[in-house]
């Protein structure tokens, strides 16, 4: 009965590795597995301080938010062993294979180039495989083909791009169903010690982090998750660059939290020409630094935050603006400041503050938003001259398109954020 019991075994672990499903269960005693892992040597990072060498996760980002060009990034630097977006070191360099199932060859071939251009790199010396098309994670010839190219290449990184045409039929919020169809790529590449990099999309929800991550599986099962948020996105009108801000959530098991805020700008030769070279940048910033469309004041961080939470919130009192700004810094501004830096923003053309209430409270709104709301035509009567570059406008009044903001409860307690009781012009409690 052992005999056959022993047999049945070693066939069912022969089908899981013919399959690329997970091994059939091993057991060590602790001894055992510690002297493994001391025995193996110092671990490594691929990307250092941010994703350990061998270890599979997630990034994730919304639609159109340049999660392809980080995936390229990523493989340009560990097959070239250069720093990934231009500042993080690769301490686990080596041959790439990437899965790209979105945009096409050119289009991918036209990426790379312009990454390995910015750093005086030619592509076709650099160890990457390609594969345009996306790995069907659940059919059993597409896993013995993925297996059988990493076993041959044994890459230092696996990439799979985008996730959500390699899960087939897998329930996308079955957790149970996600996670089994991801196990199978994961121990391929565990298994050759290559790092799984795997991408996909956010959903619609507010706020950022893993809880934005597109179903059920992909946030659990990712050791390592970087999920990104657009913050700002420009195009000049001249010569057609792109530029585009985003902040990259960083988590894992064994990664300290962090954000990192990176600027990347892209532009063409001839942006009439798919075949002309594209020009590729990409530099760190200041997490606080604030980069959208009003920046450049020079009037310090105060003004930064109160800038950057008009571009979010869409205006407000300044109540709002002080709360947007606890709610993403752990603080607010002081009454003083905040008044002093709107009225120095709104006299450079940054900003502009409307009186409304009873008690003539100002709306405040970035000059764009403002200018999108109240036009001026050649027959009205501007408020302030065109030429000294502030935009005019009108106060809202009954149904204008500037909705209302409640005026506070004035009851002498302290709103959040604000350093003293808001209370009525006239001073009444």
């Amino acid at each position: 009965m052992s005999a056959w019991v022993a047999a049945q075994a070693a066939q069912m672990a022969k089908d899981a590795q013919v399959a690329g499903a997970s091994p059939a269960l091993e057991f060590q005693t602790i001894a055992d597995a510690c002297a493994e892992v001391d025995g193996a040597g110092p671990r490594r990072f691929l990307i250092r301080g941010i994703w350990p060498a061998g270890v599979h996760g997630v990034h994730a980002a919304e639609m159109k938010a340049q999660k392809t060009w980080n995936g390229c990034d990523l493989a340009v630097s560990v097959a070239s062993g250069t720093n990934w977006l231009g500042a993080y070191p690769i301490d686990d360099p080596g041959p790439v294979i990437i899965f790209i199932g979105e945009g096409g060859k050119p289009n991918i071939i036209r990426r790379l180039r312009s990454i390995c251009a910015d750093r005086g790199l030619t592509l076709e010396d650099l160890p990457i495989w390609l594969c345009v098309r996306s790995p069907r994670l659940q059919r059993d010839e597409h896993m013995a083909l993925f297996e059988q190219k990493v076993r041959e290449v044994r890459p230092k990184l696996v990439i799979l791009d985008p996730l959500y045409l390699s899960v087939g039929s897998a329930n996308g919020t079955d957790l149970s169903a996600v996670g089994q169809v991801l196990e199978r790529p994961q121990h391929v590449c565990e298994e050759a010690t290559a790092a799984l990099f795997v991408v996909t999309h956010t959903n619609r929800k507010e706020g950022r982090g893993a809880n934005r991550i597109t179903g059920a599986g992909p946030a659990e099962w990712g050791r390592v998750l970087i999920v990104g948020t657009v913050t700002s996105k420009a195009t000049n009108a001249e010569t057609l660059e792109t530029t585009v801000v985003t902040e990259l959530d960083i988590a894992g098991g064994e990664v300290p939290e962090r954000m990192v805020k990176i600027r990347r700008r892209i532009y063409s030769d001839d942006p009439d020409d798919l075949d002309s070279a594209l020009h590729y940048s990409v530099e760190t910033l200041d997490p606080d630094v604030y980069t959208g469309p009003a920046a450049g004041h020079g009037l310090g961080p105060a003004a930064d935050k109160l800038l950057e939470a008009l571009e979010t919130t869409g205006g407000g009192t300044s109540q709002r603006l002080v709360d947007a700004i606890a709610a993403k810094h752990g603080h607010g501004l002081k009454r003083p400041t905040v008044s002093k830096k709107l009225n120095e923003l709104e006299s450079l053309g940054r900003c502009v503050g409307m009186a409304q209430g009873p008690y003539g409270e100002k709306y405040w709104a970035l000059t764009a938003a403002v200018s999108s709301v109240s036009h001026d035509t050649d027959a009205d009567t501007p408020d302030t001259s065109r030429d000294s570059g502030v935009i005019a406008v009108t106060s809202p009044i009954g149904d204008d398109t500037v909705p209302m903001t409640p005026f506070p409860t004035l009851n002498g307690s302290q709103p959040s954020g604000w350093s003293d009781p808001i209370r009525p012009r006239n001073g009444a409690a």
